[in-house]
């Protein structure tokens, strides 16, 4: 019913490119664990085989993908799928706050970095 945005390499738009930061895999893990469960999401699994977070809020449900490139590189890309009947840029607000919130606790190395 809602619409769907997925960040990605080569996305078009800006607010929609991956973003790398310079940290381990595992302090991101435990970051997005502690910042969903206080921005009131329902973490419905994590999967480090995958590099998946599955969570779900009354106003949307989002995967986060974890890619460790390096010892201390790593790519964090997002699917949102909103529960909006007319959005009104209220998932592109969702996902700019999602990565600000990475960016005030790890340091921001670039975006779309790997772009082939």
């Amino acid at each position: 019913m809602g619409k769907t945005y997925e960040t990605s390499e080569s996305a078009e738009k800006d607010f929609l490119k991956t973003r790398y930061y310079k940290t381990n895999i595992e302090l991101i893990y435990k970051f997005l664990e502690e910042d969903l469960k206080k921005n009131s999401y329902n973490i419905i699994s994590i999967n480090k085989d995958y590099g998946e977070i599955a969570a779900s809020h009354e106003t949307h449900d989002i995967v986060v993908k974890l890619f460790q490139y390096s010892a201390t590189e790593v790519a964090v890309d997002l699917f949102l799928d909103s529960h909006f009947l007319f959005d009104f840029g209220k998932s592109k607000k969702i996902i700019e706050e999602f990565y600000e919130r990475l960016n005030k606790n790890f340091n921001l190395i670039g975006v779309a970095l790997h772009k082939n």
